[in-house]
């Protein structure tokens, strides 16, 4: 009886660092992610005042 409950303690286990792994494999890609979104809406910002400049002169 005692058997069966270690096994199921490791699958347990090792569900859990799995999802661990998981975790912060998404949060790791969503860091990329919200940089690179953060980069594209700077060069964004830096095109629409270029164009503003031109405009002005």
């Amino acid at each position: 009886m005692t058997g069966g409950s270690c096994h199921w303690h490791g699958r347990i286990v090792t569900l859990i660092a799995f999802a661990e792994s998981r975790v912060r494999y998404l949060t790791v890609i969503n860091s990329i992610l919200t940089i690179d979104g953060l980069r594209c809406k700077f060069d964004a910002d830096l095109d629409s005042r270029g164009d503003q400049g031109m405009l002005a002169w």
